[in-house]
């Protein structure tokens, strides 16, 4: 029996050379090396590229001063926009033309950072006849150069100071929320849940909500400005 077992052994071994032995671990080391970017750079692909422009704030940053892509024609500028340093927005141009001098200021930072780096598409909501003391709301759509969409809204509101503003950002990403959380957002404060399915982080003057939705997330950013 030892004999036999000895045979069998022998047969075995005769059929692993070293030369064998080093194609079956080399083929062993590519499927694992395949396996783990199938599995992991994908995710870490798409964490970086998505939310990127939730992650700023308007409190202490500079206004970008990259202009969104304008439209085939635009509105002439009645009177000039003071913004230091800032390219004047297509909307701003709109709001000025229309006669709303007041909130072209804030409209024209805001409108430029959250379209900066992106082709965008806006719609104002002016009411016939809108002053320079009535509220003024905006919609966008940004589009990156990989063609993700963000939406976003902003409103502006005359106060004491001048013209408030509030903003929202949305975005979808495939991304489960609990990664966008630790990935994305691990500098934020997790505030605990709003009522049952959406997460609150607290940035300060910025707050973040992740609402699963479906394998993905959504994403709101919302902060005011004054």
């Amino acid at each position: 029996m030892s004999d036999f077992l000895r045979g069998i052994g022998s047969r075995i071994n005769c059929g692993v050379t070293p030369a064998n032995r080093r194609v079956v671990i080399t083929i062993g080391v590519l499927l694992a090396v395949a396996l783990l970017l199938f599995f992991f750079l994908p995710e870490k692909y798409t964490v970086s590229r998505l939310f990127t422009s939730l992650k700023g704030s308007m409190i202490g940053q500079a206004v970008p001063v990259r202009e969104s892509a304008k439209p085939e024609s635009e509105p002439a500028v009645s009177q000039p926009v003071s913004m230091a340093g800032a390219a004047v927005h297509p909307v701003t141009k709109a709001v000025v033309n229309a006669g709303l001098l007041a909130p072209a200021s804030r409209l024209n930072q805001i409108a430029n950072f959250l379209t900066a780096g992106t082709e965008s598409g806006a719609v104002l909501f002016l009411d016939p006849g809108q002053t320079d003391r009535d509220m003024l709301s905006s919609s966008f759509e940004a589009v990156r150069s990989d063609q993700t969409s963000l939406y976003a809204s902003a409103s502006f509101a005359p106060s004491a100071r001048g013209y408030d503003a509030v903003y929202d950002t949305v975005e979808y990403g495939t991304v489960p929320c609990p990664e966008v959380e630790r990935r994305v957002f691990s500098n934020l404060k997790k505030a605990g849940i709003l009522k049952k399915n959406i997460t609150m982080l607290d940035g300060g003057s910025v707050k973040v909500f992740l609402m699963t939705a479906g394998p993905g997330c959504v994403v709101i950013k919302k902060e005011v400005v004054r």
